[in-house]
């Protein structure tokens, strides 16, 4: 089975809350009331441990960010914490010295302001990034304590660029009502290495700095919305998926309420067609389902363009296991948003999931083992991965959801395709695993192994 994903241009889904009674008891309302102030006290507190990690980390790590003589101030105070997935994204407000400004763009009019964007996980902060926000705001400052980056006013008009840590340009776009409307400068032909035009100047009170930001890309801004509200907006690369520690993630989530009513919903729909609903996820970790897509007996449409959307769940009809469909269409969910790395399939009473560990190596295989494609069928593995997961299935493994998932779980491995498939065992997620050997007759024959994260 496969899922056919599209750019959707629908409203946000909107949780309604339906309230039956008009007057509650002062004995009620009171214990409510202080839950609710302890859930701001809590997420407060969150926001601050999370700043303090990332203050911690900056102040212990030697840079070479190009912004920093420019600084008057970091305002650790003001950071916005972001949490999507297994990410932590704290965006840090700079203040500037007086009379500081780029040259974006060639209009005395755009005012510039700066970030630092830090990401990392439970470990801790592994990377850094300056982002500039050039527009003609006079009010951008007071303005940005409600949003970040990753929640980006509706009303921002102007420019977003943003550097790595190598003092490298990944991406610079122009913006209006808060959608991206048009990469900024950027060239497919450019040279990576050509530093010869100053193209950005730094201007503090009279004197005038060239600094050798250049303003072509340094890498291909990203097709997809990862995160963004607004199109094509280009996001730090993420790492590589650790699949022990991200199958207890998976674990975790898959006892969330929403996952379980997202599931419930899949599963008491229609069984005769797929369905799929997308999970997203708040700056304060709260999850959240999308609107249900309703497919046809082979196929269903899934919501990867959504503001922090992480994960796609879906059934399917005939019980069967997951597909070659699903791991081509994992990568096509994150050329789209690169947020999403991880599907999730009902069926036959159990859930599997395809998992994107290593993007790089996900698209290195699909360019070279792209799927066969026939009108009318899903997307299949060519003939000498085909044939080699058939044989694991009748060499050792079996014809059953899990012996075929392993088999094609080994062949994914072997073949470095930086894709796992994990299988929910006794409430917990692990990755699917088969060794290969020579029976007495020499004979190479497939045996379930261990899962690694045991």
């Amino acid at each position: 089975m496969t899922l056919p994903f599209k750019r959707l241009n629908l409203s946000v889904f909107i949780l309604k809350f339906l309230f039956k009674e008009i007057f509650f008891f002062l004995w009620l309302v009171f214990p409510l009331f202080l839950i609710g102030c302890q859930a701001e006290i809590n997420e407060q507190e969150m926001q601050n441990s999370s700043s303090n990690v990332a203050k911690k980390w900056f102040e212990s790590k030697n840079h070479i960010l190009e912004t920093l003589p420019y600084i008057e101030k970091i305002n650790w105070d003001n950071a916005v914490v972001s949490n999507i997935e297994t990410e932590n994204i704290i965006e840090v407000p700079l203040t500037l010295q007086e009379n500081t400004t780029t040259n974006v763009i060639d209009d005395s009019n755009y005012k510039t302001y700066m970030s630092l964007l830090f990401i990392g996980n439970n470990r801790g902060i592994n990377r850094e990034y300056t982002i500039v926000y050039t527009t003609k705001d006079s009010h951008f400052d007071e303005k940005r304590k409600s949003f970040d980056l990753y929640r980006l006013d509706t009303e921002y008009a102007g420019y977003i660029t943003i550097q790595n840590e190598e003092n490298k340009i990944i991406y610079s776009g122009e913006y209006e009502k808060g959608q991206e409307v048009r990469l900024h400068n950027y060239s497919e032909k450019g040279n990576i290495n050509s530093r010869f035009e100053c193209s950005y100047y730094v201007t503090v009170g009279p004197f005038t700095t060239c600094n050798a930001w250049r303003w072509v890309p340094d890498a291909v801004p990203s097709p997809g919305v990862p995160g963004f509200p607004g199109g094509g907006l280009y996001v730090p690369p993420y790492t590589n998926l650790d699949p022990c520690a991200h199958a207890v993630s998976m674990s975790t989530l898959a006892q969330n309420s929403t996952f379980l009513l997202a599931k419930d919903k899949i599963l008491s729909a229609d069984p005769n067609i797929e369905h799929s609903i997308t999970l997203t996820n708040s700056a304060s970790g709260t999850i959240y389902q999308t609107e249900m897509k309703n497919g046809t007996r082979y196929n269903v449409e899934a919501i990867t363009i959504r503001q922090a959307a992480f994960a796609v769940l879906h059934n399917h009809p005939d019980n069967t296991p997951p597909s070659s469909g699903d791991v081509y269409a994992i990568l096509q969910m994150y050329n789209n948003n690169n947020l999403i790395r991880t599907t999730y399939i009902f069926t036959g009473g159990e859930i599997y999931a395809i998992v994107l560990v290593n993007p790089n190596q996900a698209k290195a295989f699909v360019t070279n083992y792209p799927a066969d494609v026939r009108p009318g069928y899903s997307p299949e593995f060519p003939e000498p991965i085909f044939d080699q997961i058939d044989l694991g299935k009748t060499r050792g493994l079996g014809s059953s959801n899990e012996g075929r998932s392993t088999a094609m779980s080994h062949m994914l491995e072997k073949y470095n395709a930086g894709i796992a498939i994990m299988k929910e065992k006794n409430g917990k997620f692990v990755p699917l695993k088969a060794t290969e050997y020579l029976d007495d007759e020499g004979i190479t024959r497939f045996r379930f192994a261990a899962s690694p994260c045991n």
